[in-house]
Parts: C-alpha cells; sequence; structure tokens
C-alpha cells in the first residue's frame, strides 16, 4: 500500500464527498455530493496523484546569490597553527558591469594589532555563476606595506559556486595559472583545478549569532599557483546578506585554519 504525504493542498476523500487537490489541476474523476463513489475511479485518482508525486523533481537545488553578503566589511576571528593572523577584516568593493557585478575582497591578517597579511581577491558575480579571475598579494610592515608583491591570475575565471548548485552533486572547474611579479611580466605558474560540493542547508551558531538554513559547502583545490598547494575546506553561507560566517581549511594534512564571523557592517 502507498502512502501519500501532500504538501501543495488539501485532500478530502470520503463516500459521495469530491475529491480534489486545492492547488493545481484536479484530478479524473470528480465525485458530487450523495455519489457513491466507484472504487476503480477512486483508485484511478489515487494513482493519478501518484504520477504527479514521482514527476516532481527529486534533486534539490541552491542558488548562490542567495547567500551572498551585501555587507561593506566582516571580522573574522582566525585559529590556525601555521597562519600569521589571529584575525582577519575582509572589506567588499562591488563594480556593476551590465548584468555582472565585479567584486573586489580585500582580506587583511592582523596578530593583535599588527598587520601580517594584505591579500585582494578579484571574482565577478553573474547572473549564473560566481567566478574567481585573479589575487594580488601585497608586502605587509614597515614602508613596504601596501606595496604590490605579485599578483596571480587564472587564464580562464573558473566557477566558485553556480545558481544551480544541485544537493549531493559535485562540479569540477579548472584553469591555467600566471604569476607576475611587480613590475615584471606574466610566467606560466601551473594548473588551478576546484571541486565544489554542496551538501545541504544548516543551522550554525558564531560569535556574530546564530543563523539558520546556511548553506554548507565543500571544496577541493590543487593548485601549483595560489600557494602551490593542495587543500580542502568547508564554510557555511548564510541567507539574507550574511554569506560566509565559517570557514575551515586544511592543507596537504599540516595546516589548517578556522575562519569565524565575530562581526558584520552593512
Amino acid at each position: 500500500m502507498k502512502k501519500f504525504i501532500l504538501l501543495t493542498g488539501s485532500l478530502t476523500l470520503a463516500l459521495g464527498v469530491s475529491i480534489a487537490i486545492s492547488a493545481g489541476a484536479p484530478v479524473g474523476n470528480i465525485f458530487q455530493g450523495g455519489q457513491p463513489a466507484i472504487a476503480a475511479d477512486v483508485n484511478a485518482n489515487f494513482q493519478e496523484l501518484a504520477d504527479r508525486l514521482d514527476a516532481i523533481p527529486k534533486t534539490t537545488t541552491y542558488d548562490y546569490r542567495d547567500y551572498l553578503t551585501t555587507a561593506s566589511s566582516k571580522t573574522f576571528s582566525v585559529a590556525s597553527n601555521t597562519y600569521c593572523a589571529d584575525s582577519e577584516t575582509r572589506s567588499f568593493v562591488r563594480t556593476p558591469n551590465g548584468s555582472d557585478t565585479d567584486v573586489e575582497v580585500t582580506h587583511r591578517g592582523y596578530t593583535g594589532l599588527t598587520p601580517c597579511n594584505h591579500r585582494v581577491f578579484h571574482s565577478t558575480n553573474t547572473p549564473t555563476e560566481r567566478l574567481l579571475k585573479s589575487k594580488d598579494v601585497y608586502y605587509v610592515g614597515g614602508i613596504n606595506d601596501g606595496l604590490l608583491n605579485h599578483t596571480s591570475r587564472l587564464d580562464d575565471p573558473i566557477t566558485v559556486r553556480t545558481s544551480t548548485m544541485n544537493k549531493g552533486q559535485s562540479f569540477t572547474d579548472a584553469s591555467t595559472t600566471y604569476k607576475k611579479p611587480a613590475g615584471g611580466v606574466d610566467a606560466l605558474d601551473g594548473i588551478h583545478i576546484q571541486t565544489t560540493y554542496a551538501s545541504g542547508l544548516e543551522d550554525i551558531t558564531v560569535a556574530a549569532g546564530s543563523y539558520t538554513n546556511c548553506l554548507k559547502v565543500y571544496v577541493t583545490r590543487n593548485s601549483q599557483g595560489f600557494g602551490g598547494s593542495t587543500d580542502s575546506r568547508v564554510s557555511w553561507h548564510c541567507p539574507n546578506n550574511v554569506g560566509m560566517v565559517k570557514r575551515i581549511r586544511y592543507r596537504l594534512g599540516t595546516e589548517y585554519r578556522v575562519y569565524e564571523l565575530q562581526s558584520i557592517n552593512f
């Protein structure tokens, strides 16, 4: 015997009472008050309902735009066995470009109040994809603070997120990487390969607060550019313009970093 759970409407069933779903097209056999219900017609109605339920897509799809932040800046605490910083600020500059938006995210790491890391990531948000394009790395400390060290760029931007991420399925994107020292020229630096897996929605609590229905994403990166390493990471991206609130990163089993949102400014 099949059991039916109807989420889109109500089903009224009784002998001599109408059978109908309140949302969507009516079933094939409609009964009037006082009319005997013929078993074959009732069974046909149930079979029609079963066929409709079977036709409903079973794949859960997530749109990356539902989990983007509109913040002007965020501050994260950082726990790491190798990274110089114990906190990191991320500031955002968004520039409309037709139907796309170019985004620069500046990462500044601090040990206490002393800056120790400065990177700027360049990406583009399109109606269908979030694309990573390049990263600028700056000198930090003394007279060198803020001076460009080098730029790593991707020959073809890679997909970081999509508007059609399916739960339980992964996608992989790859690009040739180039590294350009300040005042120098581009040089072939290797291949950047990224595999992304959307596992579903979770509630999460961090120092900045508690958030619900956050998209949990696993990423594996294998890259001779961007540091020349293989690392895995898991992150939580929350709706309502919050974006990422936590990330755990492991590199080659020897390095870990845990970022946790401390504050957010809109």
